[in-house]
């Protein structure tokens, strides 16, 4: 979304204890779900991996070109052998430009992550009804860069991109319409991923942030708390 600047630093956010949980995290908790960097993800973001909770939809979207997203997932799941019932999202809120689905490992982190998203929603102060309608862990290893884009899926004209840094932001640079900046650990960022973009991570640990995007509206229909 085009917020007129680059980014914006919305404030602090109490993340001690997602923080915790995510560094704590098994290795086998990364591979359960694959979903988003092996279908959805685009080439620029392939050098991440992801912890996918919650992804919004566009009936027949390119280039999939399937009704529901479930769809997309079953047909994956065929072609590599997965079991379906570990990773089926289910429609949690309704928007005016399609469905939001939640997958099932969201309930691994709603202990942890429903407090990080109170305090989220104070920060952004908003009078609108709105829906959260992307939300992830997103991990990225030394070494690895993401090559400058503009995001161009239909959502990210309208929602909010918002970043909150939960570990080990050390060496790494941003770039948002030629300025450079760091992201500081616990604070959240407004991102205007419609102007040219990228992220090098120059450090030494995998960074990783919670990336998810706010669809401010005056109508939507809800199926669980964390969409308002």
């Amino acid at each position: 979304m085009d917020i007129g600047v680059p980014y914006r630093d919305m404030g602090k956010v109490d993340i001690t204890e997602l923080a915790e949980f995510v560094a704590n995290l098994p290795p086998e908790a990364w591979q359960k779900n694959t979903f988003r960097q092996e279908v959805l993800a685009s080439k620029f973001h392939s050098t991440t991996r992801a912890i996918t909770l919650r992804h919004e939809w566009h009936h027949f979207a390119e280039p999939w070109k399937v009704r529901d997203l479930t769809d997309l997932v079953a047909r994956w799941c065929k072609e590599t052998g997965r079991n379906p019932d570990e990773v089926m999202p289910k429609i949690v809120a309704e928007t005016d430009v399609g469905p939001v689905y939640e997958f099932p490992q969201y309930q691994d982190f709603a202990a942890v992550l429903e407090p990080v998203i109170d305090q989220i929603m104070k920060l952004i102060g908003t009078t609108i009804t709105g829906v959260i309608t992307r939300l992830a862990l997103v991990e990225m290893q030394p070494g690895r860069k993401i090559e400058p884009h503009i995001d161009g899926q239909r959502m990210a004209a309208i929602a909010h991109r918002f970043h909150l840094p939960i570990l080990n932001t050390r060496g790494v640079v941003y770039k948002v319409n030629g300025k450079k900046f760091d992201m500081k650990l616990g604070h959240l960022y407004d991102f205007n991923n419609s102007v040219t973009h990228s992220v090098k991570h120059e450090g030494k640990l995998p960074r990783v942030n919670l990336f998810f995007d706010y669809y401010p509206m005056k109508k939507a229909v809800y199926r669980n708390p964390l969409a308002v």
